[in-house]
């Protein structure tokens, strides 16, 4: 067993969460190490996370009071002292201790002994404790209930608790607990350390063989005791017996040999006589069949002879396939060529009538080079002119603006003026109807006020009939210039 990690959380006098990784630097290459600092530190509860994560106890456990004495516990409840939930940290609502390890079937494991109040509260009943062991590192799961997790650690490790506590985990000042036990368990606790467990079985086996072995001796001594010995005169006659038995048995075996090369000779002579038999069917089968393949002998020496002139056959039809190609590829040329002679008469007619054209454009150029120097003389004055018919274009557009506006505008006076006399008339006629009224005199100075505007709308209509009269020159000084441009363009 190695282990590879001690984690933990709120155990005892260690609050939070701590880890302690053997495998990461600087545990890994310490090689041995020592955990210590002042009492209360947390050093025994390192030890304790260990056990409870593989065990479900603690060696503190064992040095407990008496299963009889209770011990508080929050909201009026009571534990024992041997009850390993204790090691839970005062005022912490859950915890946990863990270990990765590795088991003697040199597989990798975790180990997890956690425990929680109820509703998770610091205040709440403490809950049935949880065992677990998966296998690294796909967390697989091994065992179900808290008892069957148990067995599975205690096979993985090799070593119950006590035998854990006695030889991997010494508590405080029980290293002459290992040393002061008898020899039995302290045997079986090194052949478990030490893989010596299968020389125990080998040697409890070998005494149990030999036990065996010595009964059988025993049997067949008791055996031997039954039978008296001969005596010398009856010793001899047997040997005398067993002499003449002996040439008996020679002159036996010389017969028997004889009678054995007799019949291995009647057998090989036999065997012979098969052999020629059967050598006679199968030459009498072969003749057969050397008359039935008599044709095919001479029709295979026939195509032998001729094997001499399989090249020249060959040859004789590659070159009849290369005639043939030849004669395809001379009527293609012909064919080509006739197709070729008509393009090329095609081409030279286009040529000629080509030429032809050629000559007609040039003449018609020559005829009509001075259009063409006229053309270009106007194409240069065109030129010239597209700056000033665009400003001529400017100003016919700025023009025909400027007399919208006054159309518009004269057209408002007109529409005012025409009012104007209308209204006019219409009082020249009220006041004829209305002579008799002069008591209304005194209120002339309003109509004093009409005639005035009356007048002055007057004034303004001969104004706008003269700006109507200017605009209308500049439309036909503007329409004459936008004339001649469009006749010079």
């Amino acid at each position: 067993m190695k282990i590879l990690a001690i984690r933990g959380k709120n155990l005892a006098s260690l609050a939070g969460e701590f880890d302690i990784p053997f495998t990461e630097e600087p545990l890994a290459s310490a090689g041995l190490f020592a955990i210590s600092g002042p009492t209360g530190a947390g050093k025994s509860t390192l030890l304790d996370a260990l056990c409870l994560a593989l065990y479900d106890d603690t060696p503190r456990m064992l040095r407990a009071g008496s299963t009889g004495t209770k011990l508080p516990d929050v909201a009026g409840e009571t534990v024992t002292p041997h009850d390993t939930r204790t090691l839970l940290r005062r005022g912490a609502a859950e915890g946990y201790a863990e270990v990765d390890f590795v088991g003697n079937d040199s597989c990798a494991y975790r180990a997890r002994w956690s425990v929680r109040r109820s509703r998770s509260r610091m205040d709440g009943k403490l809950q049935s404790l949880e065992m677990t062991l998966k296998r690294l590192p796909d967390l697989q799961p091994i065992g179900g209930t808290n008892t069957e997790v148990k067995a599975e650690i205690a096979q993985r490790v090799g070593l119950n608790f006590e035998q854990f506590t006695r030889s991997v985990l010494l508590a405080q000042n029980e290293f002459s607990a290992f040393l002061k036990a008898d020899d039995n368990e302290r045997g079986e606790v090194l052949e478990t350390l030490t893989g010596t467990v299968i020389y125990s079985a080998i040697s409890k086996r070998a005494y149990e063989r030999a036990k065996v072995e010595q009964a059988t001796l025993a049997r067949l001594n008791d055996r031997l005791a039954d039978q008296k010995p001969l005596s010398q005169e009856e010793r001899a006659a047997l040997d005398m017996e067993s002499i003449q038995a002996n040439q008996v048995l020679t002159g036996i075996e010389l017969q028997k040999y004889a009678l054995d090369e007799a019949l291995r000779w009647h057998q090989e002579s036999e065997r012979m006589t098969l052999g020629v038999q059967a050598a006679e069917i199968e030459l009498e089968n072969l003749q057969a069949g050397l008359l039935a393949a008599e044709p095919r002998r001479k029709e295979f020496e026939r195509i032998e002879a001729v094997q001499d002139s399989r090249a020249m056959l060959a040859d004789c039809e590659r070159i009849a396939a290369d005639i043939a190609q030849s004669q395809l590829a001379i009527g293609k040329g012909e064919t080509d060529h006739n197709q070729a002679t008509q393009a090329l008469q095609a081409v030279e007619e286009a040529q000629a009538l080509a030429s032809k054209t050629l000559q007609d454009a040039e003449q018609r150029r020559a005829a009509a080079a001075p259009d063409l120097d006229q053309a270009k003389a106007l194409d240069t004055r065109l030129e010239t002119l597209v700056p000033l018919q665009r400003q001529v274009g400017l100003k016919n557009e700025a023009a025909l603006t400027a007399e919208r506006h006054a159309r518009l505008a004269l057209e408002a006076n007109e529409q005012h003026s025409s009012l104007a006399q209308e209204e006019l008339q219409k009082i020249s006629d009220w006041l004829v109807q209305q002579a008799h009224l002069e008591t209304l005199a005194d209120n002339w100075p309003r109509w004093d006020t009409l005639l005035n505007q009356a007048t002055q709308l007057d004034v303004d209509k001969g104004r706008l009939s003269c700006d109507l009269a200017i605009a209308q020159q500049h439309e036909a000084h503007f329409g004459g210039s936008e004339a001649t441009a469009n006749a010079s363009l």
